[in-house]
């Protein structure tokens, strides 16, 4: 009798832990647009691909780098944990700084959802795969508004519909990011909407948490 009070408390725990895992996978960073917001193609509100500034770094200074296999799924900020020296990837690999935010252009690591916004970083300058866009905010709009606008389903399924390449090396076109139509409200808006969206991702942190035991 004992074992079988044991046993069916295993269980509830169980269930509890596939209900946070359930949570996770299906969560999406997103709110509902007002349609009385004002609407901007992506490149009139950020700069698609920046170029990289002139660097006053030496040759071996480590930078971050983040290959695609560190970038999760609408990780929302993302931290590195990689450096390498800046003279291995200032060439050949994607540039990027604080804030901005970055999206996964190849399948099927754009259909998964693989974006977020950069954090902070080794001596201020990243570098990553070459399968990124980078997108850079301008003072009209958050870089955590612009990501959570992106993680919305009709931003994959747009997506999907624009992309050019062979089968398996299929990319989302640059045209179809540069003129994707976001509705953006004014700053207060946008900070209270992000501040939601921290405090949903806060309880989500403690729910994987509670599934990682």
């Amino acid at each position: 009798e004992v074992q079988q009070e044991v046993v069916a408390e295993i269980h509830t725990y169980q269930r509890v832990v596939e209900g946070c895992a359930a949570v996770l996978d299906h969560y999406r960073p997103s709110f509902i647009a007002s349609p009385d917001w004002p609407t901007f193609a992506l490149h009139e509100i950020a700069e698609i691909d920046p170029k990289r500034p002139k660097l006053d770094l030496p040759a071996n200074a480590p930078v971050s780098f983040l290959p695609m296999s560190d970038l999760s799924v609408r990780q929302g900020q993302v931290i590195p944990i990689q450096e390498r020296p800046l003279d291995t990837v200032i060439k050949g690999y994607t540039y990027f700084a604080e804030r901005d935010v970055i999206v996964a252009k190849i399948t099927p690591c754009f259909e998964n959802g693989k974006m977020g916004v950069i954090g902070k970083l080794k001596n201020d300058i990243g570098f990553g795969s070459t399968e990124y866009y980078v997108i850079r905010a301008n003072g009209d709009v958050l870089p955590e508004f612009l990501f959570a606008s992106l993680c919305h389903p009709q931003f994959i399924v747009q997506g999907e519909a624009n992309m050019s390449g062979s089968a398996g090396q299929q990319r989302v076109t640059k045209s179809f990011i540069h003129n994707y139509q976001i509705g953006v409200p004014d700053l207060d808006t946008q900070r209270k909407l992000v501040a939601e969206l921290q405090r949903e991702q806060a309880t989500l942190a403690g729910l994987a948490e509670m599934s990682a035991k």
